[in-house]
């Protein structure tokens, strides 16, 4: 398996800190955490397969062949441990990598993330799959009306929701659209993917990173990881929704400077 697919964008000075994005976006989300702190940390921020101006076409829903790809790119680049740092779906395959190559991951960050993000018999703190198979079937007929419509759905309840939308709009103007492929199956691995039972092999320090208003991720899901490491302390925006690195940047920028220094 070849790592060479993957676009990672390489910025910094300092430790490295490898960002891994969310569902329908790309790297260039994170291009403001990394103008702060790119005199702190050394930056490897990925594009998942088939998002922003990565080549590779592995099957996103394949949880375990993305963090081994992911692995491979990161072992391209760095010679030492890695903090590593997953925003909503990204949060997933960051656990993951953490769980397969506990001794690569030194500290790791879940911003608005969960364990398990669609509901199930025994656990009603996701999102109803019902309306995950909405959004893949949406795609197919009027996939830039269903983006705007998470995109709206990522901010919805936040202090300055339209702001907020407009500087995703922007960032993600930087990079190629995602494949509506790639879209279907980073639904399909939000449905499936359940990593309750896998939380207390994560040994290592942990930082999650929630909003307040946020109307995907609930603060119940945030407690039940929390409660379950080893090693996790959490910090809530007060006002923030889904993406708190851009909506409270001072505030994100700062906790993460803290917890890896």
């Amino acid at each position: 398996m070849s790592g060479l697919e993957l676009n990672i964008d390489v910025e910094g000075n300092g430790p490295p800190l490898v960002l891994i994005h969310g569902w329908g976006m790309h790297s260039g989300l994170f291009r403001p955490v990394i103008e702060n702190l790119k005199q702190k940390f050394t930056f490897y921020s990925f594009d998942l397969p088939g998002h922003g101006f990565s080549r590779s076409d592995l099957d996103l829903s394949d949880l375990d062949a993305v963090a081994h790809l992911i692995v491979d790119t990161v072992q391209r680049q760095v010679n030492d441990e890695i903090n590593l740092l997953g925003w909503s779906l990204g949060g997933l395959i960051a656990q993951r990598i953490t769980v397969l190559y506990p001794s690569l991951v030194a500290k790791l960050i879940l911003i608005s993330s969960s364990a398990c993000f669609a509901n199930k018999a025994d656990w009603l703190y996701g999102i109803k799959p019902g309306m995950l198979d909405n959004f893949s079937s949406d795609l197919i007929t009027d996939y830039k009306t269903t983006l705007d419509r998470f995109l709206a759905l990522q901010f919805m309840g936040s202090s300055e929701q339209m702001k907020n939308v407009r500087l995703v709009r922007e960032l993600l103007a930087t990079k190629s659209a995602p494949k509506v492929a790639a879209l279907q199956q980073g639904l399909a691995l939000l449905k499936n993917t359940d990593l309750r039972n896998n939380l207390a092999d994560i040994k290592c320090p942990c930082l999650l990173l929630s909003g307040e208003r946020d109307s995907l991720i609930s603060g119940s899901a945030t407690r039940f990881i929390a409660e379950r490491l080893a090693h996790a302390r959490s910090y809530l925006f007060k006002g923030g929704s889904h993406a708190p690195f851009l909506s409270h940047a001072a505030a994100f920028n700062s906790n993460v400077e803290q917890f890896i220094l």
